[in-house]
């Protein structure tokens, strides 16, 4: 393998020569050094430049003029090719590697004799060492070397050949340019200008393409039939799946009375009725009278039975029961308290004390004249309310079951209210009343996707290039339904505005936007017959190109 020069420039770094020697396509190379370089300022970088040498599988030689460079070389390990010591091989037309010999310098003395220098030193017990190896050159690899001719004989040297045109090569002449501080200040500051001008543009620019495709508009009006018991889409005869939901709440609220009407009414109670007679029951009659101890009369609203007494231990245990009377006159002064009850129709029989009654809470309700009673209108609007206060939060609970895409339609739903009663009841004297009742939720709803299957299908069939297009948008009109909550049936007709659009794939030219222009940027896309137009947003607005930075491009279609 040919042995190649390579020659060190006087500004060379450290990674420059590593870099032309492991580019060197021989495995011998040889480091021609000038006086000066800038890779002679330190030993260290004599040693990286062999452990890169080594790893590249490189044997290396330095040839130079300076002491300094060749000191440095031999602390390093390096072999020197010491080109005088070589004789210039016999070959015709050739310059060979043994014609370059680095030009003599001047050396400053300060007495006629010359001084020896450390190198001298060194360049004679290295002679001496290379005569002394001469006997043994098939060895030479395993030897400490100094010399360039210990690693070649000379018929080997002769046939290692460079050219003319590498040896005589003039090395460009350097124009050292000079200038003052304020001159060094403007170049710093249009280099500073030029980086943040570059940051800007790569790091912070952005841009939007909204491309806009070609639109297709179909517009259709059908019938359609929701029904409960349909599992799939049926989109030959327009039918669609129904969901029916129900919820119910019972609600119980006080409501103020606001009927005045001139009334006479009587006052009732509860009375516990006694047997103390017998095992056997009693049956007492509606009206049956009984009679306080100052002789007011109420009388037993439903008809009772009376359960017998318990016998235990030959003691009779009195049973009793508990029954709703109504005095026997209207007025206040039935509205008594707590009191015992006798009953006049067993007067004289032994049943007479042995049947009994008692009131534990007073008796209310007695009034004669003008007063505000439970009204008609009264409980009319309390239904209302409650119909109101239960209708929200079941219509709360009902949007929590279903999902955004399913349609209720605005009739497709009730409200029923059943089991109301009120207390005191209609007609009675009462400031206040108290409501209860059962609201009852009942809705019919579909999901959206359906009624877009339908139409979908439509208008694929009667206009085919639907097929190789795209739903873009799609908007529907419902109108008024025919409802049938107890089958679970809904009927209603829907007004559908379908918009297709041509295929658009923002991927193919995503990566080859950056830094076009405007006017190229129209032209890139004219070519694409299935875009209608693009719209172009580039901050800073005073950019009139795109930003280098692809990731800093967002594409976006139809929007």
């Amino acid at each position: 393998m040919k042995a190649e020069n390579i020659y060190v420039e006087i500004n060379d770094s450290v990674s420059e020569v590593v870099e032309k020697i492991i580019n060197s396509q021989s495995e011998t190379v040889i480091l021609i050094i000038p006086e000066n370089a800038k890779i002679s300022e330190s030993i260290l970088n004599f040693r990286l430049i062999k452990r890169e040498a080594l790893t590249a599988n490189k044997k290396l030689f330095i040839s130079s003029d300076a002491e300094e460079v060749l000191l440095m070389a031999k602390e390093s390990a390096i072999k020197i090719a010491e080109m005088s010591q070589l004789s210039r091989p016999k070959v015709k037309n050739k310059i060979l590697i043994g014609d370059i010999k680095p030009p003599k310098r001047a050396k400053a003395t300060l007495s006629t004799q010359p001084k020896e220098t450390i190198f001298d030193g060194f360049k004679t017990e290295l002679k001496k060492r290379v005569k002394e190896k001469e006997s043994d050159i098939s060895d030479i690899e395993q030897k400490d070397k100094r010399f360039f001719t210990d690693y070649f004989d000379q018929e080997r040297f002769n046939k290692i050949e460079i050219s003319e045109k590498e040896i005589r090569r003039e090395r460009p002449k350097r124009i050292k340019i000079r200038m003052g501080k304020f001159g060094r200040i403007v170049l710093g500051a249009i280099l500073t200008l030029f980086i943040i001008t570059f940051v800007f543009i790569y790091f912070l620019a952005k841009a939007e393409i909204n491309i806009v495709s070609n639109k297709f508009l179909w517009e259709e009006q059908m019938p359609v039939l929701a029904t409960e018991g349909l599992v799939e889409v049926d989109e030959a005869n327009f039918k669609i799946p129904l969901t029916a939901f129900e919820f119910s709440r019972t609600i119980s609220e006080t409501f103020l009375a606001t009927e005045i009407k001139n009334i006479e009414s009587k006052a009732k109670g509860i009375i516990r009725i006694y047997n103390a007679y017998s095992s056997n029951p009693q049956t007492l009659v509606a009206t049956t009278r009984f009679m306080t101890t100052d002789g007011k009369i109420f009388r037993l609203i439903n008809q009772i039975v009376v359960p017998g007494a318990k016998v235990e231990d030959g003691k009779i245990i009195p049973s009793y029961i508990d029954a709703e009377v109504i005095a026997d006159k209207a007025g206040e002064s039935y509205n008594i308290g707590p009191t015992k009850f006798t009953i006049p129709g067993f007067q004289g029989t032994p049943r007479y004390e042995k049947f009994y009654g008692e009131s534990l809470k007073p008796m209310t309700g007695g009034y004669i004249g003008q007063t505000k009673i439970v009204g008609q209108s009264d409980i009319e609007n309390a239904k209302k309310k409650i119909l109101d206060i239960a209708g929200i939060s079941l219509i709360e609970e009902l949007k929590a079951k279903i999902s955004p895409t399913d349609i209720l339609l605005e009739d497709a739903k009730e409200l029923i209210l059943s089991n109301v009663t009120t207390s005191p009841k209609l007609g009675e004297k009462a400031d206040e009343f108290q409501i209860n009742a059962k609201v009852i939720l009942r809705a019919l709803i579909f999901k959206e996707e359906y009624i877009k299957q339908i139409f979908v299908n439509l208008a694929t069939k009667e206009n085919l290039q639907f097929k190789n297009k795209e739903l873009f948008n799609c908007y529907f009109n419902y109108g008024i339904p025919r409802i049938d909550f107890d089958r679970k049936l809904l009927s209603f007709p829907v007004s559908a505005k379908l918009i297709f659009r041509d295929k658009v794939n923002t991927d193919e030219f995503k990566n080859q936007l950056s830094g076009k222009n405007i006017k190229e940027l129209e032209g890139f896309f004219k070519y694409y017959n299935n875009i209608e137009k693009i719209n172009i947003n580039i901050w800073p607005k005073f950019l009139k190109f795109m930003p280098l930075n692809e990731k800093r491009i967002k594409i976006t279609l139809d929007e």
